[in-house]
């Protein structure tokens, strides 16, 4: 779904529209959808899982009063890994989707029949969402300062079922190069630029650490940005009609995200 004229933002948003229209035109046929049939009216390929989304929230709230922004929830946590020297290495990103997205989701993938989701029945939506996830950097923003940070190849990664009927998705997003937090501001955002999807960190034990941190180096989730303006952008999203479409600059779900940030004593910078 490459674009050379669109800037970075509208290949993020742009595709969601598409994908509401084609489900609004398909489900006056009732067709069934399937995520690994996604193309768009301009021949390129869709993000699959934020097209699946867009479908399971057509078809199964069109009875709903209109609302925009979000649709979906996610429910996420994270682990920073640490190497033997102190380095950051990786993010291990857990995430749970909510029932809604999921019961849609694993619709035809009980293959044997037996009730239950094993990962190798699930591995083909793993590998769909992963893939469709990638050019939008799985949703993970780290930086350096202001400097945003480039994702290794991401081969680690799985999803779930729980006895909550819930899909959760694991992945293991490793670093270009190791950081270290010692000489680096060193922070990052888990979240949906188009705030289509509300993507929050747990309650208990949000970030964790995997490894050793150096000695005076802590992992610290910041609060909730709640002032008046991310209140009133908030109504105001919700206020839309369902097939609105953001300004592609407005970058609206970082205004929502909460900053995971490793804090290090100045002793040890």
């Amino acid at each position: 779904m490459h674009n050379a004229v669109a800037p970075p933002q509208l290949r993020v948003i742009a595709p969601l529209v598409r994908c509401l229209h084609f489900f609004a035109a398909i489900s006056e046929h009732q067709e069934r959808w399937r995520i690994n049939d996604t193309l768009g009216s301009s021949g390129h390929a869709l993000p699959k899982l934020i097209c699946l989304i867009a479908g399971m929230v057509w078809w199964a709230a069109s009875a709903l009063p209109a609302a925009a922004h979000p649709h979906a929830w996610i429910t996420t946590t994270a682990a920073v890994v640490f190497n033997a020297q102190g380095e950051i290495t990786a993010l291990n990103i857990a995430w749970i989707f909510d029932k809604d997205y999921s019961h849609y989701a694993i619709d035809g993938l009980d293959t044997d029949g037996d009730g239950k989701f094993s990962p190798g029945e699930l591995m083909v939506l793993s590998d769909e969402n992963v893939k469709a996830l990638r050019e939008y950097d799985y949703f993970v923003y780290a930086r350096v300062g202001k400097a945003k940070l480039p994702w290794g190849m991401v081969d680690d990664y799985g999803m779930g079922h729980s006895v909550d009927e819930r899909l959760d998705l694991q992945m293991v997003l490793p670093f270009v190069k190791p950081i270290d937090p010692r000489h680096a501001d060193f922070n990052f955002r888990i979240y949906d630029p188009t705030f289509y999807i509300d993507i929050e960190f747990a309650d208990k034990d949000p970030v964790t650490v995997i490894g050793t941190p150096p000695h005076g180096c802590k992992v610290v989730l910041l609060p909730s940005p709640s002032d008046q303006r991310t209140k009133q952008t908030r109504n105001m999203l919700a206020a839309k009609p369902r097939d609105w479409q953001p300004d592609p600059g407005e970058d609206f779900g970082s205004m929502f995200a909460q900053v995971v940030r490793v804090e290090c004593s100045k002793a040890n910078s």
